[in-house]
């Protein structure tokens, strides 16, 4: 016979892993589908990345050897959102495609629907007769849906239908962040204080404004929290289990496959794991050198593989093919300074990308830009003065420092936390270009985090005193 204990303890964890996280999962899918619908009709930035989501067709049907994977189009952008825009698309994409047709295919679909398509490198006649005869709409964000149509014609509405069919895929992996979110914020805090740090986190304005678009923060926001968990479980815990690892290795993996920085939590990973090594050799704990050089080996190898699979491009050429992507990305940054538009959000240093970073994230940037702190509930907006938002941010930082300097434990999930804060401050000083507000998307939850570290301290010590 079963304990009855044991029966609620089974139940009890049913409702903290996963009845919590499918309501938070199904409440935000709902809030940002409906918060979808009053954005900008049109965003030039949707225009290319769903114009590249051909991608996944290629992909899907095994096409390795199609010329558009020897395009600009291909090493533009890595290819994870592409394939994710492609994917939810292409049921869509397969009920219209006109019957008796071998040719066409999802590229020219696309450019059908008048969406972006790059004829650099391309040679194939069939995609450069449709490309001149597609609509150009750039530019076209301050438009109404009729202004659109007044422009445009009933050419445009199928191109709508895409956009926000879009939208709702994007809706979805931004609410599963909420969830990977709130499993982070349970390793250090009670499933109280995590639900409702989640439910504020998926309010902020920089994943309503810069997130639900379709394109790449919303996924790369995912897979980025994603492997910061898996990073928690790896290192806070003392047995190290396969799946974490695993886990890690996928997550990196598609990271950096959604946007080229996303190579920094390898960069963390191997970070923590040398940290660990020598602070076991130091205190002399019992550690296997051979077992841990071995996995740390077997990690990075995994991850590169799996980063390279997805990605048909790297099959040849593999090592000159990621150079390109790189240097590509950089290259392309590099030129986007040199725009007129962009003269006032660059960030030319490593110490003014720091400062914006802080000056983002209290509210006093020079571009009054309060998205960073400013929280969209259905019943209002919701924005803390930056003082307040200080003050919560470094008690939070100075208790966990406190407490892991008593306990001589630098392991444990909130100092690993605040390790991982630091080298994303860190990696954004060196690659950082512009203070676009969607390239700190991936900082909202360690914001949240030490500021929610704070309050929960600053109770905690108020509840001492009165009981004294």
């Amino acid at each position: 016979m079963i304990p009855a204990d044991s029966n609620l303890r089974k139940i009890k964890k049913m409702i903290i892993y996963v009845l919590i996280p499918f309501q938070l999962v199904f409440y935000f899918l709902i809030y940002y589908q409906q918060y979808s619908q009053t954005l900008p009709m049109m965003r030039t930035t949707e225009h290319r990345w769903i114009g590249r989501s051909f991608f996944f067709d290629l992909f899907w049907r095994r096409d390795w050897h199609n010329p558009l994977w020897q395009t600009h189009s291909s090493y533009e952008q890595p290819k994870i959102a592409e394939y994710y825009l492609g994917a939810f698309l292409y049921p869509k994409y397969l009920a219209e495609k006109p019957s008796g047709n071998p040719d066409y295919d999802m590229a020219m679909y696309l450019i059908d629907n008048n969406f972006y398509f790059n004829t650099e490198n391309v040679t194939e006649e069939k995609y450069l007769e449709k490309e001149k005869k597609s609509l150009k709409w750039w530019n076209t964000e301050k438009l109404t849906k009729d202004e659109m149509l007044n422009r445009y014609g009933n050419k445009i509405i199928n191109t709508f239908d895409i956009i926000f069919r879009l939208r709702r895929a994007i809706s979805l992996i931004l609410a599963l962040n909420v969830a990977v979110f709130y499993l982070i914020i349970l390793t250090s805090f009670s499933p109280v204080v995590s639900f409702f740090t989640a439910f504020i986190y998926g309010h902020n304005m920089i994943f309503l404004e810069g997130g639900i678009f379709a394109r790449s923060e919303a996924i790369f926001v995912f897979f980025f929290n994603l492997g910061v968990y898996f990073l928690l479980r790896i290192f806070y815990r003392r047995k190290w289990k396969a799946v974490n690892f695993v886990g890690f290795a996928v997550s990196a993996a598609f990271c950096a496959q959604t946007k080229l920085n996303g190579v920094m939590l390898l960069i963390f990973f191997n970070a923590l794991y040398l940290i660990k090594i020598f602070t076991n050799y130091f205190y002399k704990f019992r550690f296997n050198f051979k077992r841990d050089i071995t996995l740390i080996i077997l990690v990075n190898i995994l991850t590169f593989c799996i980063f390279t699979m997805i990605d048909p491009y790297l099959y040849s050429n593999t090592f000159e093919n990621i150079g390109k992507y790189f240097s590509h990305r950089w290259e392309t940054t590099l030129s986007q300074t040199k725009n007129p538009d962009y003269f006032n959000m660059i960030l030319p240093d490593f110490k003014k990308r720091i400062m914006a970073v802080y000056y983002n994230f209290t509210g006093n940037n020079i571009y009054m830009d309060l998205s960073f702190v400013t929280y969209n509930f259905p019943f209002g907006q919701f924005r803390l003065s930056g003082y307040l938002l200080v003050i919560l941010l470094i008690t939070g930082i100075v208790s966990i420092v406190i407490k892991a300097v008593k306990k001589k434990n630098i392991f444990s999930t909130q100092f690993l936390m605040l390790l991982l804060f630091i080298m994303t401050q860190i990696t954004m000083g060196f690659y950082l270009m512009f203070n676009f507000s969607r390239y700190f998307i991936q900082l909202v939850a360690f914001f949240l985090f030490f500021e929610i570290a704070g309050s929960v301290y600053l109770c905690k010590s108020f509840i001492r005193i009165i009981k004294k």
